[in-house]
């Protein structure tokens, strides 16, 4: 149920991926402190922290390097918008409403499914809205 109502949400409402070329000496500003995806030239992946950018090299979390000149781009994973909080409220106000809807049990009391099926597809909604809320940053890094 919930699925159906944010389905148009997460076909039209992420963000495309930013892609930025960035030459070393501004990178600092642009991943300092930052969870990266570090491609190399030689095609290896290597993922980390980024805690510094020297010079000579990239350093990154538990005292690993990748020098200058095996550096080719960099993804960083982002979340800018508030589809965590629409996809919440849709998920929370939309099943109440359908359970509500359907009716109560004999005596007029909430059943438990209206009482606790909201509060789940609540916290369905904010995981899908977390996962429309993602965009990443594809930096290529000039020479």
């Amino acid at each position: 149920m919930l699925i159906g109502l944010l389905l148009p949400a997460l076909a039209f409402a992420r963000k495309p991926d930013r892609e930025v070329q960035a030459p070393w000496a501004k990178l600092s500003k642009l991943v300092k402190g930052k969870d990266a995806e570090v491609k190399t030239t030689s095609g290896a992946t290597i993922f980390g922290t980024i805690r510094r950018v020297t010079a000579d090299a990239l350093e990154l979390d538990q005292n690993r390097q990748v020098p200058r000149a095996e550096v080719r781009s960099l993804r960083l994973d982002e979340r800018h918008g508030h589809w965590r909080l629409g996809g919440t409220l849709i998920g929370l106000f939309g099943s109440a409403a359908i359970l509500g809807a359907t009716g109560r049990d004999k005596s007029g009391d909430a059943t438990a499914a209206q009482m606790f099926v909201p509060w789940g597809m609540a916290l369905v909604g904010y995981f899908v809205g977390r996962e429309i809320d993602k965009q990443a940053l594809l930096i290529e890094v000039l020479p």
